[in-house]
């Protein structure tokens, strides 16, 4: 698909953060529809990209779409698409304050009244349409995993003791700017 497009001069398709940033919530349908099938033929054969680019490229495509249609002011328009982002986010996930948040701070990029209350109400309403119609989006069955014994127990409470300890360790680093070592004397030489 990309190499169509580059053989035919089309421009690369923007995703909403950058059409809401740089072209005030234009976003070509075309080019949503492209983004997410490229994404379900990714997911499909086994690649470990997300879905949740496509969820909001088609939602916030269709959004921007709508808005274009009611000739909304471009702040309107802005919102509007973070609306359909964050709608497509939580119909998918059924997660409506997950769906919310994403679309408050990535694709609108701030936190008011103003934007929240449209955000979630969207968020709300399409987490509930797609609980209704669908089920549940994921149905997974998780086998009991059954408890070892007391000492496999009790390595894995040692293992991960050491790991945190390693891991709360801080990194700092052995050479100054200038490149010589940080502490006279030090394993990589003195310094000049």
């Amino acid at each position: 698909m990309e190499w169509s497009r580059r053989r035919w001069n089309i421009p690369n398709a923007a995703d909403p953060v950058e059409a809401n940033a740089l072209r005030g919530g234009n976003l070509s349908l075309r080019d949503s529809l492209v983004v997410s099938g490229q994404t379900l033929i990714s997911n499909g054969c086994g690649a470990s990209v997300g879905l949740e680019a496509g969820y909001t490229q088609i939602g916030a495509g269709a959004a921007s779409l709508l808005g274009r249609w009611l000739n909304l002011r471009r702040n309107d328009l802005r919102l509007m698409v973070g609306c359909g982002a964050a709608g497509a986010i939580a119909a998918a996930f059924n997660a409506p304050l997950t769906g919310a948040f994403y679309a408050c701070e990535l694709i609108v990029g701030v936190y008011s009244v103003g934007s929240a209350a449209p955000i979630l109400a969207a968020s709300i309403s399409a987490a509930f349409v797609a609980s209704h119609m669908s089920g549940a989006p994921y149905s997974l069955e998780v086998p009991a995993v059954p408890l070892g014994s007391f000492t496999q127990s009790a390595a894995l409470v040692v293992l991960a003791s050491l790991i945190s300890l390693v891991a709360s360790q801080p990194c700092t680093p052995r050479l100054s700017p200038s490149g010589s070592s940080a502490k006279s004397g030090s394993r990589y030489g003195s310094s000049p």
